[in-house]
């Protein structure tokens, strides 16, 4: 018997030999460490949710507090592993509290039963979380995964992952940006940039707009701005398409006058030509 695992536990093996002609028996007992592959590799990484902008406190990347963030997970079956039928994956959090599940994902076969994963294939589940409170070693979660080896018994088996922890960071300002996915050559659009004051205090910031080949932009281009302890303020940008296909916007830059927090924003937009 060989088997291999991550971590080993101890076992007593009885094995049992028996001649052909049935007479003879040789009775074996011996306590043998015994380890176990895991079906599955996982990896994760934390995202912004698409036009969601944290300006945090401290300049590493840490998970913001307050705001909704994409934790994308990613199951790996290893080449030398079997072909899975993955029943459910879910997330739970930690048991204080510190980060909340807001949104689990669902599988796009799970309504016919599941999903296959091939040996060497690997399927991404992308949860929204929540960071609670302020800290340096947050424990994310764990993973919940109901699977069975194809071929196998019928009946699932639960393997519980453990997520690395993170640290959070104070969220100072949320910047939530908009903008029309598509427009057409010299045709103007608007962006827009609700900005939220996350703390108790008023803060200060700067924003200005950068330059660009590919669009114009009509009105102001930097300014200063002021937003009251928990509230929020909009800003408009208003912009004229150049250049057709796909094109990145200038970058919006964020800062606070403090030097405490900075943010570029640049998204893409879909330009088509001028209809005849």
């Amino acid at each position: 018997i060989f088997c291999k695992t991550s971590a080993s536990e101890d076992f007593l093996i009885h094995v049992q030999i028996s001649f052909l002609d049935g007479k003879s028996r040789c009775h074996v007992q011996a306590t043998q460490e015994v380890t176990f592959l895991r079906p599955f590799e996982l990896s994760s990484r934390i995202i912004s949710k698409h036009g969601h902008y944290p300006l945090l406190r401290e300049k590493k990347k840490s998970l913001p507090v307050g705001v909704e963030c994409m934790l994308v997970t990613s199951l790996r079956v290893p080449e030398c592993g079997a072909d899975l039928h993955i029943q459910s994956i879910m997330l739970e959090g930690p048991k204080d509290g510190a980060v909340v599940v807001v949104q689990q994902h669902q599988l796009a076969d799970v309504k016919s039963g599941g999903t296959m994963l091939k040996k060497g294939e690997t399927i991404s589940c992308p949860f929204c979380i929540r960071a609670e409170a302020p800290g340096e070693d947050i424990q994310i979660g764990a993973l919940k995964v109901l699977w069975s080896r194809v071929g196998g018994p019928s009946s699932h088996v639960e393997t519980v992952l453990q997520l690395p922890h993170e640290s959070t960071s104070e969220t100072l300002l949320h910047v939530n940006f908009s903008c029309p996915e598509s427009t057409a050559v010299r045709e103007s659009f608007l962006a827009r940039c609700i900005i939220r004051n996350c703390t108790g205090i008023s803060q200060e910031l700067s924003f200005a707009v950068g330059d660009s080949t590919s669009f114009a932009l009509t009105g102001v281009k930097q300014d200063h701005l002021y937003v009251l302890p928990g509230a929020e303020l909009a800003v408009s940008l208003q912009f004229l398409a150049l250049v057709c296909g796909w094109q990145t916007l200038p970058p919006i830059r964020f800062e606070a006058l403090d030097g405490q927090a900075k943010l570029s924003i640049q998204e893409e937009v879909y330009i088509l030509p001028t209809p005849l």
